[in-house]
């Protein structure tokens, strides 16, 4: 019969009596590893090498084996998380190395008949001057009585020889079953039985999605919007919402209050492409192209901040979103990392030479946590990334503004999330209303 296959053995060499492997293990760092280059260049290691091997035999053990890769990663390259986990881990070996420490300590004087054999002494001299008279002596007659003397001595020998030997035998086993320590391993033999690494298995789980809309094929992004494949169902639409003219209800009024869109189920998100998983908590945008659009109307003044992780790729992240009664652009590392900024305001796009609120440059890191924050008041639009002010539009209804090309939308009170050529970890989107609506 053949042996079970274990892919944390066969593929990252992780011996069984390893198993369940901590972070730094899984990754091949060394424990406590904090140098940040370092940790995101085994994850991606770890990834490129699992992916070659995702389309055999093995595939959905490979597949996750990866997010358990990037589950660990996650961890050790946010600082506080990191933190936590490595005092976690130092409480755990600390306890794992004082539970041995009692049945190791030095034999008590019952286990001295290991060293020397207490049978050697009593088999070699009792039997010779109890057993056997002297040759010179002649040999009684059979219906001559032994000694009783003799014969107690014979017996309570033996007794205490016995005795002896069992002592002896009985620490003998106690003393190699409590110096043997125990080996536990956890191999891996079907998909059901991939747990994630110190980590709970729901967060592999993956919801089912809803069906997805018509897609655009690529061919026809470039001429045309998005709004014509988003198409919102009735019942997801909040009717009093779509009217400009028509104030929210009180009971629906985001003032002074926080909303995680991550928490929208599956059913009330709108994917027009690409693919969307959910992985624990978080959501995963990945592929050519994605555009996903929540079903709830954002205020007139509001924040709106994003946690996210770039795990594969370099290509953007973008937010078309409402300004106002119009929508606008807000774009992280567009044209593959090479330019940030607002779009497109008074005709310009991110691209277009000299444009006013471009920004050069890469904003994010691969497999290093980002927040991106982006702020709509009644007198500018700001786009932050980790605090850092990357470009502000001070507002001015006279200047015409819209969303990028390729990036429209068919209600401008909602948030529509594109990404391109790359995969995008969402850990928390958080929608905050700076002022009641009037």
């Amino acid at each position: 019969m053949a042996a079970a296959f274990d892919p944390y053995y066969t593929w990252l060499g992780i011996r069984p009596e390893e198993q369940p492997a901590n972070h730094y293990r899984l990754l091949g760092l060394r424990r406590l590893e904090d140098e940040p280059d370092v940790i995101t260049n085994a994850i991606d290691q770890r990834v490129n090498y699992l992916r070659t091997v995702q389309s055999g035999a093995h595939a959905t053990l490979a597949q996750r084996l990866i997010e358990e890769v990037q589950a660990a990663g996650d961890c050790l390259i946010d600082p506080r998380q990191k933190a936590r986990y490595d005092r976690e881990l130092l409480a755990r070996i600390e306890q794992a190395a004082a539970q041995p420490a009692a049945p190791v300590a030095v034999p008590t004087s019952p286990a001295a008949p290991l060293v020397t054999p207490p049978p050697a002494e009593p088999i070699r001299a009792l039997p010779l001057p109890v057993s056997f008279p002297s040759p010179a002596r002649p040999l009684k007659s059979p219906a001559t009585k032994a000694d009783p003397n003799t014969q107690i001595v014979v017996v309570v020998a033996g007794l205490v020889a016995v005795a002896i030997v069992g002592v002896a035998v009985i620490a003998a086993a106690r003393w190699l079953r409590t110096s043997t320590p125990e080996v536990v391993s956890r191999p891996i033999v079907s998909p059901a039985s991939v747990d994630p690494v110190e980590g709970p298995a729901p967060q592999l789980e993956k919801a089912p999605l809803p069906e997805p809309a018509p897609v655009v094929q690529p061919a026809d992004r470039a001429s045309a919007p998005i709004a014509a494949t988003i198409s919102l169902p009735a019942e997801v639409q909040p009717a009093e919402s779509l009217s400009p003219s028509q104030p929210p209800a009180p009971q629906v009024s985001l003032e002074k209050q926080t909303i995680d869109l991550l928490a929208t189920p599956n059913d009330q998100l709108r994917l027009a492409w690409g693919k969307l998983t959910r992985v624990g908590n978080a959501l995963v945008l990945e592929g050519k192209g994605n555009a996903l659009e929540f079903p709830q109307p954002l205020p007139d003044e509001y924040a709106l901040e994003i946690e996210v992780i770039r795990e594969l790729g370099d290509n953007s992240l973008c937010c078309t979103l409402p300004v106002g009664d119009r929508v606008l652009t807000a774009i992280v590392d567009g044209f593959y990392s090479k330019v940030s900024g607002l779009a497109a305001i008074d005709d310009h796009e991110i691209f277009t030479a000299n444009s006013p609120h471009a920004v050069p440059g890469k904003q994010l890191t691969n497999h290093r946590p980002a927040t991106v924050r982006i702020e709509v008041s009644q007198q500018l639009v700001r786009l932050l990334v980790d605090g850092k002010l990357v470009t502000e539009w001070a507002r001015d209804e006279r200047v015409p503004i819209r969303a990028a090309k390729g990036m429209g939308v068919t209600d401008p009170r909602k948030l529509t999330i594109f990404t391109w050529d790359a995969r995008y970890r969402f850990r928390r989107i958080a929608l905050t209303a700076l002022a009641s609506e009037q």
